[in-house]
């Protein structure tokens, strides 16, 4: 399942990074998967966290064993990936629905949103035209405030809930974990901090840092992006 970029406010499920992303996995590998885009819900019309409900609904849709009997997929294996904005979606997911003990095959995190803070790589990268800091500053705003509220400071309750890096990582030892990250990006700090959060929960967690700015870094960065998907046709193969 992988969910599209856009700063939680726009983007949509027919995406052309998830298409480019799963095309070229394919083409290492075959047809021995399928993937599915999620359309999920976008702020400011559509607080947080009814875009990490969409997701859930979808992991669920796609678990019932009479659907996928009659599509032809493997309903205990369904993995979760997303870019961006879709980042922050599949890790709310997997998180919130290891509660219910359903766990992905596996969790792929490229260049991930993860926190509304404040951090030196967004001010070192603020201007970087693949994720300028002042729009993505007010995707968190739209996200996690009142529509009359848009201009005021989030409040820290909803930015602690909010926050990947605050998740409870704990219930989801045991599923292999990717973090994708761009060393030019903006969202690099939380990357690492989120790297270091999932794995200080004692999940298996590893992390390719590619040369460049936000998702495009691995366009750039050849060799990160064969590390990648590497990976994930490792977690893929039957």
């Amino acid at each position: 399942l992988w969910a599209h970029g856009g700063g939680m406010t726009v983007g949509g499920a027919k995406d052309a990074t998830g298409a480019g992303f799963f095309a070229a996995i394919a083409s290492k590998m075959g047809p021995r998967f399928c993937w599915a885009s999620v359309e999920y819900r976008l702020a400011p019309e559509h607080k947080f966290p009814k875009a990490i409900d969409d997701m859930v609904a979808a992991v669920k849709a796609l678990a019932d064993q009479a659907m996928a009997a009659r599509y032809g997929w493997e309903p205990t294996k369904i993995s979760l990936a997303g870019t961006s904005a879709g980042s922050f979606v599949v890790g709310h997911a997997a998180a919130r629905l290891s509660k219910e003990e359903w766990l992905p095959s596996f969790l792929c995190m490229q260049f991930p949103m993860a926190d509304p803070g404040t951090t030196a790589s967004k001010q070192a990268f603020r201007d970087l035209p693949s994720c300028p800091v002042d729009w993505l500053d007010w995707c968190w705003h739209a996200l996690l405030n009142e529509d009359d509220e848009l201009e005021k400071p989030i409040p820290q309750e909803r930015c602690r809930e909010a926050s990947l890096l605050h998740a409870d990582w704990t219930r989801i030892h045991g599923v292999p974990v990717l973090t994708a990250l761009g060393t030019c990006d903006a969202l690099f700090d939380e990357g690492v901090a989120l790297t270091k959060a999932i794995s200080n929960a004692g999940v298996n967690t590893e992390e390719v840092s590619a040369e460049g700015s936000h998702i495009i870094a691995q366009e750039v960065d050849t060799a990160a992006k064969a590390q990648v998907l590497a990976w994930c046709c490792r977690m893929l193969a039957p």
